[in-house]
């Protein structure tokens, strides 16, 4: 009776023991690949990049005033997290308006009527906020309903005039501008004219009715 029990007893320790040791290496393994999606993440990758453009056009010490790791803004009004600026490092930087995207300043006459850190990106280009992979962030994903409004889906959509899609979002915010003087770049009929001709772009493209 004893030896039986201790040999059930000893069958119970190794299992344990198996079972111990493979949840270990589970662990183990999920450490590695959850810290070699970090350290590999697309986003370090573009961070390097705008550093070198940063160092090439402005020397070694302004690179090294580029901020690094995820970048991020919380817009309590709007309920939104934008994390565009991860990658678009340059938006706000002067001097980079001639650089490729993702590295290109942002035409300072927009930003200084929509502040970044009160609009944030998205509720003008489009686009997931809170991705931080091109795709996901682009909103190129299935059951997200708000992409990037930009030149990719003009092509898709057989729209001639690339910023037509972004320009006509202007009917957000500015649909009812029409009595008062607007703080933004350009006169009230010269943003009419804007949305007209996007609405118009968009419409022979078949996405939206002018009725």
């Amino acid at each position: 009776m004893d030896s039986e029990k201790h040999a059930a007893e000893s069958g119970f320790r190794r299992r344990d023991r198996f079972i111990i040791t493979a949840m270990g290496l589970l662990v183990f393994a999920v450490t590695i690949v959850l810290f070699a999606n970090e350290y590999t993440a697309e986003w370090r990758a573009y961070q390097g990049e705008f550093r070198a453009v940063v160092e090439q056009k402005f020397g070694a010490e302004r690179a090294r005033q580029v901020p690094s790791g995820l970048q991020q803004i919380w817009l309590a009004e709007l309920q939104r997290v934008d994390r565009c600026m991860t990658c678009h490092l340059g938006i706000e930087w002067e001097g980079l308006e001639g650089a490729q995207n993702p590295y290109k300043s942002h035409p300072k006459e927009i930003l200084n009527s929509h502040a970044l850190s009160k609009f944030g990106c998205t509720s003008c280009h489009g686009g997931q906020g809170y991705a931080t992979e091109l795709a996901p962030a682009h909103g190129n994903v299935e059951h997200w309903e708000e992409p990037l409004l930009g030149s990719d889906l003009a092509k898709f959509y057989l729209v001639n005039d690339r910023k037509a899609m972004m320009q006509v979002n202007c009917n957000i915010c500015h649909r009812y501008d029409r009595n008062y003087e607007l703080r933004i770049p350009v006169s009230v009929p010269e943003l009419d004219s804007l949305c007209v001709r996007s609405s118009r772009s968009l419409a022979r493209a078949g996405l939206i009715s002018t009725r």
